[in-house]
């Protein structure tokens, strides 16, 4: 379970601790972890229901007779909250950021990979994932129902709340350190003039919160692509602002709908990175967990 951090600073405190201390002292290597003389009790009720969903499919066969047998999946989920509790007088859940923009994404590389403008030597998985929203129950079922078998599945790129704002001189590529995918990443961030940005609040664990999660649970080496912090044109400090904007005031609510400031140049940015990250992989043609990674075995 995870607390939250002004219900953190109130337990140690009760507990004749400071967390900010606590947090100074643990910098160090000689820090000891420390029980906190409290007992916590939590009530809580399981509301257990059915889930009707669909899973969209598309494949692009490969092309290159020693490859084509080995496949990549590119995720995306579909699913919003539909209509939900009315906030300001709206109960219409546009989604326009979670997660249309991934889907846009998704659909467009779909559409050039399907036409033949790019080509592809592994076969190409399309999925458009639903039940994100209620536990990533789409793309967990589609493990459990693979198009081509898991063992076959080299990789997972999930695309997850994409950038909508304008160009970035560099991307974030969530999971990528738990395998070979961070140097293949990173290479085709390279190709592009860009860099990596490590996640910058790795506290908020995205990395178990999106549908890379199924696959890298399926034993898949899984990321989460996504555009950085760093945007053209733009102050330095305009990345941080204007997704701590978008959590706080549209994040799961109805206000998240298309708004003034997207510039869709952050996305084609993002396509044409995972168009040279599958070039990556082919040309690796396997991948390979870190030996410390939680999903190794």
């Amino acid at each position: 379970m995870w607390i939250t951090e002004p219900t953190a600073k109130e337990l140690v405190k009760n507990s004749g601790y400071d967390l900010n201390d606590l947090r100074k002292k643990s910098e160090k290597k000689n820090f000891k972890p420390i029980e906190l003389p409290a007992q916590i009790t939590v009530n809580s009720k399981l509301a257990v229901g059915a889930t009707d969903g669909v899973n969209v499919v598309g494949i692009k066969p490969g092309s290159d007779p020693k490859l084509k047998d080995k496949a990549i999946i590119l995720t995306a989920h579909y699913d919003h909250f539909g209509i939900g509790r009315e906030i300001e007088g709206d109960s219409i859940y546009n989604g326009a950021v979670d997660n249309c923009t991934a889907l846009s994404l998704l659909l467009a590389l779909a559409d050039a990979y399907g036409k033949g403008r790019i080509e592809n030597k592994m076969t190409l998985i399309f999925a458009a994932v639903d039940a994100e929203e209620e536990g990533i129950l789409g793309s967990t079922y589609y493990t459990m129902n693979p198009v081509v078998s898991l063992k076959d599945t080299v990789a997972n790129i999930n695309f997850e709340m994409n950038n909508p704002w304008g160009e970035t001189r560099d991307i974030v590529a969530i999971g990528a350190d738990k395998s070979d995918l961070m140097k293949m990443v990173g290479s085709a961030a390279s190709q592009m003039k860009m860099t990596i940005t490590a996640d910058n609040a790795p506290e908020q664990g995205f990395f178990y919160r999106s549908d890379q999660l199924s696959f890298a649970r399926a034993g898949i080496p899984a990321l989460w692509v996504d555009g950085g912090y760093n945007y053209i044109g733009k102050p330095d400090d305009y990345g941080a602002k204007i997704r701590a904007e978008y959590r706080a005031k549209y994040y799961h609510k109805p206000s998240d709908q298309i708004t003034a400031d997207f510039n869709y140049a952050g996305l084609t940015q993002i396509a044409q990175l995972t168009v040279l990250l599958i070039k990556e992989i082919e040309a690796a043609g396997n991948i390979n967990w870190d030996k410390k990674a939680d999903f190794k075995r």
